[in-house]
């Protein structure tokens, strides 16, 4: 039978299945103010351009203004106007209880505010831009002060900045209020904070940014602003600088703002009752979508979804992910056309076809299930049982994704940025969800750059907390750094700045990177990073976690296999883009505590997020400049890593830090309190007094051997057997892999068969 196609069609079909309607447009409003100066050098280009702005966003039926910046009083102008846009877009929110969306568009030049560089008690400060009329000079506009108007915002807003600096003047949104969740506020930007700009014509930002708006529409109907960032770094767009994308505040929602064309005045229905009832439901699929299937699933939805859901299902996300993959197996996959099919192996489609099988066999066990005598009258169980179906669907969709994923990040598709550039331009790239990856691939293949020397400093990570839902963490050095070697250090310290501040998928499981700073006078690197929605500013260690908490506070049986798994994919995530933490530890990973939501006041030990990333240059000799024998860092250093002598960090030697951290987690005790005890043992038997300090000299065989030991002895009786040999297994590496290729395919291949896969689990429903 042939997959369906995701068309109204299809859509509505579903709908009358189920007799509810199809859900509204995502936004009942949408403003558009478009600024440019009333009296600027190259006046004619900058209205010309905003006339098409203007035209362009009307064939949406947004609602548009051209607001001239007034060349007298601008700050106060610009402010005012800002301001009165704010309070009647609240208002119209309020009255149609609906999302609302608010774009403002500028064009123009922008500087560094350089006056202001050196200032302040806490030594150099960002550079913090500012819009002119002029290259140099009065009048301006010190944006990133209005900018903070948008603290309490309800509405979503995305800024699209064409000018020079143009990412310096997009930071903070302010902080966010705990009674009401804020909207989302999105910048993308002609360039980051270094780079000028084209002048306005064929060729600038805003020219090509509408260009491609246009075209995109035409095909797909509407256009995240994540898709249209991946669409302008492309080659094929044409630009002289990369442009800018960041998620200034996430908003409830998670995700980037979907621009999509608003029905006409009259078109409209009353949506206030809708959208205060309208819930939205996912339902993963692994399959190309027939007839047959899309009958099953109205049926299921038509009589067991729960009464609550009234108002409608939003079934277009699914579908239009369902088609993405249905057309790549259908259209790219037999001819091996574009850069994404061409990457996979013959291995990876027979996976691919064991996941189909897999999701056979859930359906039939769910259709048997459902259709034992009786069983319909049990409405618990069966809500129970679809629940648990979805989940799995669920799962098994983000599993034959991340086969997929990780085929293509290991592949020549991802071998330099010139193949990166064309496998972001094969559409697939997109549908399949590796955006992101790619981007940050390109990122890490940018910096493998001859002219940075071999040498780094001592990491110190120390978590503390910064007053403006930011996390700090310090990278220090001593005084008898000369300048050269500083200067070196702020180089690495960059570049893993830029790694660390890309968007990357939640299995990554670390923390987005604001900004960083250079205290000279303290002698550190300051890392500020934002702590997500509805959590609280302070964290725990995981080795504070281990010692500390209470038997009330530990986490559950469960939530340490979670912890363990997502722990170790989100290694195995950042080897396959070619990334190595180099300083994986119980110290630093990390957890949060939720804001409201959870009665008993827990950490969220679902969700451990990886800190203290080292800073030397991906595969580089010795990261840390000094050695320094501390039992507690050696105890997660491979053999090959401890003495003054050392060689360059390895995936091995990351995974060797993993074991210990995992034998942690399994044991539920300090490895560093494991060997201490060890070797006051051997000390006894010796017959000789052992205190701390002696007992802190162990011989890094010894080390490895009590860890073993450890695992041999006890951990299958708290964890299992599959654990145990997961934990094994990165301890001893042996992973069965004699000849690999550079990037070590081979040894990841094996990560995810030897311990990924041991490591999961599935409750028994």
């Amino acid at each position: 039978m042939d997959p369906l196609d995701n068309d109204d069609g299809t859509k509505n079909y579903l709908a009358q299945l189920i007799e509810k309607p199809v859900p509204l447009e995502q936004y009942a409003a949408v403003k558009v103010v478009i600024l440019y100066w009333e009296n600027s050098d190259r006046l004619d280009d900058y209205v010309e351009e905003a006339g098409k702005v203007d035209s362009f966003f009307k064939g949406l039926n947004f609602e548009t203004e051209l607001y001239p910046i007034p060349k007298s009083n601008s700050q106060v102008e610009v402010r005012w106007f800002i301001t009165k846009q704010q309070v009647l877009l609240t208002r119209r929110m309020s009255i149609l209880g609906a999302p609302c969306l608010l774009i403002v568009h500028y064009g123009g030049h922008g500087d560094k505010d350089d006056d202001i560089h050196y200032t302040g008690s806490g030594g150099p400060q960002r550079r913090r831009a500012v819009w002119r009329a002029h290259r140099k000079g009065e009048p301006s506009v010190r944006w990133y002060e209005i900018q903070q108007l948008f603290l309490d915002i309800k509405f979503d807003v995305v800024l699209l900045f064409d000018c020079c600096y143009a990412a310096q003047a997009g930071r903070s949104a302010g902080e966010e209020t705990l009674d009401e969740p804020p909207g989302c506020v999105e910048l993308l930007a002609a360039a980051g904070d270094k780079a000028e700009t084209p002048h306005p014509g064929d060729g600038s930002f805003t020219v090509t940014m509408i260009r491609i708006m246009d075209k995109y529409m035409k095909t797909n109907n509407n256009i995240e602003i994540s898709t249209l960032h991946t669409l302008l770094v492309h080659r094929n767009a044409g630009l002289s600088t990369i442009p800018f994308h960041v998620y200034i505040r996430a908003g409830p929602s998670k995700r980037s703002v979907v621009l999509k064309k608003l029905k006409a005045p009259g078109e409209q229905e009353d949506s206030t009752v809708a959208w205060r009832a309208a819930v939205g439901v996912t339902i993963g699929m692994r399959e190309p979508l027939t007839q047959a299937i899309l009958d099953e699933i109205g049926r299921w939805l038509h009589a067991e979804a729960p009464r609550a859901f009234v108002a409608g299902f939003k079934v277009e996300r699914v579908l239009r992910r369902t088609a993405d993959i249905s057309g790549f197996i259908k259209d790219s996959l037999p001819e091996r056309s574009g850069a994404v099919a061409q990457s996979l192996k013959i291995s990876v489609l027979e996976q691919i076809g064991d996941a189909w099988s897999s999701l056979q066999q859930l359906v039939t066990r769910y259709t048997t299930q459902r259709n034992v005598p009786g069983f319909t009258d049990q409405e618990d169980r069966m809500a129970q049982l679809a629940g648990e179906f979805v989940k799995r669907l669920d799962a098994g969709n983000t599993e034959i994704t991340q086969i997929l994923q990780k085929a293509v990040m290991m592949s020549d598709a991802s071998l330099n940025p010139t193949m990166i550039d064309k496998a972001l331009e094969d559409p697939a790239s997109e549908s399949l969800g590796m955006t992101s990856q790619l981007i940050l691939r390109r990122i890490i293949c940018c910096q493998q750059r001859p002219e940075l020397g071999e040498k780094a400093t001592v990491t110190s990570s120390t978590v503390l907390l910064a007053p403006d839902r930011l996390i700090e963490e310090y990278k220090k050095y001593d005084e008898h750094r000369s300048p050269e070697e500083i200067t070196e250090m702020k180089a690495r310290i960059g570049l893993l700045a830029d790694v660390l501040g890309a968007q990357k998928p939640e299995s990554f499981r670390c923390l987005q990177l604001h900004e960083w700073k250079h205290e000279k006078y303290s002698r550190r690197f300051v890392y500020h990073f934002r702590i997500p929605d509805n959590y609280k500013k302070k964290p725990i260690t995981l080795y504070d976690a281990i010692t500390t908490l209470d038997r009330h506070s530990r986490p559950t049986l469960e939530e340490r296999l979670t912890m363990a798994h997502h722990i170790a994919k989100a290694v195995e995530q950042w080897h396959r883009v070619d990334w190595v933490h180099q300083s994986i530890s119980s110290h630093n990973i990390i957890f949060l505590k939720p804001e409201s939501g959870n009665s008993n006041n827990r950490w969220d030990f679902d969700a451990p997020l990886l800190h203290g990333f080292d800073f030397a240059r991906p595969n580089a000799k010795p990261s840390i400049g000094r050695y320094v024998e501390d039992i507690e860092l050696n105890i997660y250093r491979h053999p090959d890593r401890q003495g003054e002598v050392r060689n360059g960090h390895k995936k091995e030697h990351d995974l060797y830090s993993l074991g210990v951290v995992l034998l942690e987690i399994g044991l539920w005790r300090s490895s560093c309190e494991m060997v201490e005890q060890r070797a006051r043992s051997l000390q006894k038997a010796r017959k000789s007094a052992a205190t701390k300090d002696e007992a802190s000299k162990v011989a890094k065989d010894d080390m490895v051997e009590w860890l073993v030991d450890a695992v041999r002895d006890s951990l299958a009786h708290y964890v299992g057997s599959d654990y145990q040999d997961a934990v094994r297994t990165c301890l001893t590496s042996e992973f069965g892999v004699k000849i690999d290729d550079e990037r070590k395919s081979r040894l990841l291949d094996a990560m995810g068969k030897m311990v990924l896969q041991k490591l999961e689990w599935w409750p028994i429903i």
